[in-house]
């Protein structure tokens, strides 16, 4: 059976489908008649186009030899080709080689200088600081350093105060009023205003007090009321250390108290005894008074 497909096209009645119309021809058709058409053989299996003079196989021939070349980078397998086969193309170099481009190989190294490791260096800041990961010492081609510096304003998120300037003389710091952000201010009370009303002073008898009270400004002097004193350090030191044996009369020295055994007094009888030391023994004096009532 043969067949002859002279054109292509779409056919509405089956719903748009592609269609190639065909005849059935046991002998080759007029190739003028169906110039540009195919004629297939199934018997053959081969196909035929028409020129409009001639019926030509399509695709008709056989291989004879096929082959490959290549630079000196790349090699060729599988050829010549003399009917059916495939060509290989190969690398012929490692991975140690480059292609020129005349197609040759060459060592990397030999055009790619080995350079030695270098080390990325930091520099810190007073107040901020770089930590270096990984292999910094020999993470470069060349050596490289990064000096820290500071930049901006600080946030209070950050522990800074979000200030880029320094407040006035007696000025304090705070929150503003929408709590979102630093400030500074003046208080009122920095400038030492207010007024005195009144101030008064009380003291023991024993001290006077004058300038009391004071209403705007002034002093108050203290004193001492007359008939008091105030002792020293030393002189209280010396009624501290007063202790005399029972009977004797105590007496001024000039700079404190003493008492002497030789001069007694005898509350019982009222007697005051006067001792006098002469020779190699004790002589008294007694003087006596008479408890007498009138």
């Amino acid at each position: 059976m043969k067949y002859i497909f002279d054109r292509v096209g779409i056919d509405a009645s089956a719903g748009n489908m592609l269609r190639v119309p065909n005849d059935d021809y046991e002998n080759f058709p007029d190739p003028a008649i169906h110039r540009g058409g195919f004629y297939y053989d199934t018997e053959e299996d081969r196909m035929y186009y028409s020129n409009g003079i001639i019926w030509t196989q399509v695709g008709s021939g056989s291989v004879t030899s096929v082959n490959a070349s290549a630079s000196g980078a790349l090699s060729v397998t599988g050829g010549p080709i003399v009917t059916t086969g495939v060509l290989n193309i190969n690398w012929t170099g490692t991975s140690d080689y480059l292609v020129q481009g005349d197609g040759t190989l060459i060592l990397k190294t030999s055009i790619i200088p080995v350079v030695s490791p270098s080390a990325l260096t930091k520099i810190d800041d007073t107040n901020v600081t770089l930590a270096l990961g990984g292999s910094p010492a020999s993470a470069l081609l060349q050596n490289v350093s990064l000096t820290l510096g500071w930049n901006g304003v600080l946030s209070t998120t950050r522990g800074g105060t979000g200030l880029g300037s320094l407040g006035t003389a007696n000025q304090l710091l705070r929150v503003n009023t929408g709590a979102t952000a630093l400030e500074y201010f003046t208080p009122n009370w920095t400038s030492n205003t207010g007024t005195v009303t009144s101030i008064a002073m009380s003291v023991p008898p024993a001290f006077t007090i004058t300038g009391s009270p004071i209403t705007t400004s002034g002093t108050l002097a203290l004193g001492i009321t007359a008939g008091y004193i105030i002792p020293t350090t030393t002189q209280v030191g010396y009624w501290n250390t007063i202790s005399q044996p029972n009977g004797q009369i105590t007496y001024g020295n000039g700079i404190g108290i003493t008492s002497n055994p030789n001069l007694t007094f005898d509350v019982a009888t009222y007697r005051l005894s006067i001792g006098v030391l002469t020779g190699a023994g004790t002589h008294s004096l007694n003087v006596g008074i008479n408890n007498t009532t009138s």
